[in-house]
């Protein structure tokens, strides 16, 4: 009976050499963790205190390390990695050649006859004769700008200080609206009639005279160039465009330099240019993309000077952005429908953060004005905004350059990008012929360029942006600090595991004690005074 009672719940839950207090002095004494035997070992209190302000003082600053680390972990930062990769051979790019000059003189009279113009066709030819009137000398006028007969205008003492200070000529406004209302009529007959559009510019025999393609294969047939009409430069021409109907695919090089290359002889016929409405300027629009990629001269071009031969060299560069969170902040080029694209860019398959910007900017206008201006996309047939829709088009085009509109954040980067840096030189063009040949020098005088297109090298540069911050390299992190501000390693973890587990089984006795075993005890007691009562 005695060793029943000392093996009772209640003397096993009240012995000091199992319960918590030896739990906590068998852990602080053999635990790996550093610092927890000091207290338990310490002969004097003031040792004690010590190394337990010690303790706090490193968990604090374990804990000012770790927290950092964690919050870096769930932002998932991305590094920048810039290698150079070796190709065996590079995808020719798609080279587009546009003329300054939109449309032909000659076929302003067939331009001024279409419906489109007949509001406007007689404003323009009075103007032109104006101007024909203009240019005649008359007697006793001096209209020369010289330094005696010509002074700015003053300044106002609020404009001394201003950059807001510019001289606005009513007749260059005038101008200015005369080419909107232009380009504007062009850009009504380029939505309905798209086939129309073309016979008002340069053909690709006007424009190339002769095309050579790794300096032996001729390329000036139609097969290899594909029209597009341009809102600023009318008629353009795309070499290297695939083309399935005809089974046509892209041109690849396997070299570098100007024998695996492309070179055009251009003539820009400056007799049909249109000073007075398109262009003070002669030259060539050169644009250069990746296949499938937006074609925007105006914005991207590269110009070209007549009189000269161009030698442009191109090094590829590939950027692949990061998406950690797989939230759109680059753009995967499957995810984004640019919408139905216009026809100047009708071979688009690719996204663009221009393309997109342009197509939010008419989406708002188609919504709020019933039109998009001349130069954006057209968007599910919708027309092109005349001079009565200007204000309100312009409203929202101010918007959109001000940053007030949502198309900033709406277009992102895209994920994968493939861009050309282009080195340019050039040389005098043609050479300098005999006297025999007068006559034609003057014929090609500032008419004629030469184009030369090649790859500087076939390395392609890649800036490649990638996570580097995951799950493993934060439980390094965490360990190494866990080690240097407590000691703990992974073993420590399980000694720590052990004593929880133990610490519960102890409290879960001691629970069950006080709750079951001391209240059936106590009703036993009572049951053996009563009977002793009753049998007394």
């Amino acid at each position: 009976m005695e060793e029943q009672k000392q093996n009772s719940p209640s003397r096993f839950g009240r012995r000091s050499d199992e319960g918590l207090v030896y739990l906590w002095k068998n852990f602080a004494s053999n635990t790996t963790a550093h610092g927890f035997s000091n207290i338990l070992m310490s002969s004097h209190i003031s040792i004690r205190l010590l190394w337990i302000a010690v303790i706090i003082v490193c968990q604090v600053l374990l804990y000012l390390q770790i927290n950092p680390l964690v919050i870096r972990f769930f932002q998932k930062p991305t590094k920048t990695k810039l290698y150079l990769q070796e190709e065996s051979s590079q995808v020719f790019p798609v080279i587009t050649l546009c003329n300054t000059n939109g449309i032909k003189q000659s076929q302003m009279i067939n331009l001024l006859a279409h419906e489109q113009f007949s509001d406007i066709a007689e404003e323009l030819e009075t103007k032109k004769r104006r101007k024909r009137a203009a240019r005649a000398p008359k007697q006793g006028a001096n209209r020369s700008f010289t330094k005696d007969n010509w002074k700015p205008p003053p300044k106002t003492t609020e404009d001394e200080d201003s950059e807001d200070y510019f001289e606005v000529d009513e007749a260059d406004i005038k101008e200015y609206a005369m080419k909107m209302r232009i380009l504007s009529r062009l850009g009504n007959i380029a939505q309905d009639e798209k086939e129309e559009i073309f016979k008002y510019g340069y053909t690709k025999d006007d424009m190339i005279i002769e095309c050579k393609w790794k300096d032996y294969y001729n390329c000036k047939a139609d097969r290899w160039w594909k029209p597009v009409w341009h809102w600023r430069y009318g008629n353009c021409y795309s070499f290297n465009v695939p083309d399935q109907s005809i089974n046509k695919t892209v041109l690849k090089v396997t070299g570098a330099g100007p024998d695996h290359g492309l070179k055009v002889k251009l003539d820009l016929h400056q007799e049909e240019y249109l000073t007075d409405y398109l262009t003070e300027t002669a030259g060539i629009v050169l644009h250069i993309g990746e296949q499938g990629g937006r074609v925007e001269p105006y914005s991207d071009g590269f110009n070209l000077a007549p009189n000269f031969a161009h030698y442009l060299t191109l090094s590829k560069t590939k950027v692949v952005r990061a998406d950690p969170f797989n939230n759109g902040t680059c753009v995967q080029h499957s995810r984004r429908d640019l919408g139905n694209r216009s026809f100047s860019n009708q071979f688009i398959s690719k996204y663009s953060v221009h393309a997109c910007r342009e197509i939010c900017l008419a989406r708002k206008q188609l919504n709020h004005c019933g039109c998009s201006s001349y130069w954006l996309p057209s968007l599910n047939g919708s027309r092109t905004c005349d001079e009565n829709d200007m204000t309100c088009a312009d409203t929202y085009w101010q918007q959109a350059i001000e940053g007030k509109l949502d198309c900033l954040a709406d277009c992102r980067q895209p994920c994968n990008e493939v861009k050309y840096e282009i080195e340019s030189s050039f040389r005098k063009y043609p050479i300098k012929m005999k006297e025999t040949d007068k006559k034609l020098k003057e014929e090609n005088e500032d008419e004629q360029l030469q184009l030369l297109v090649s790859f500087k090298t076939l390395e392609t540069k890649v800036i490649e942006d990638e996570e580097y911050y995951f799950l493993e390299n934060l439980l390094g992190d965490i360990g190494g600090q866990l080690g240097l501000f407590s000691g703990i390693s992974a073993l420590t973890c399980i000694e720590l595991l052990f004593f929880l587990v133990n610490t519960i089984v102890v409290i879960s006795t001691t629970v069950r004690w006080y709750c079951c075993y001391i209240p059936a005890k106590k009703g036993s007691v009572q049951n053996f005074d009563m009977n002793s009562n009753f049998k007394s």
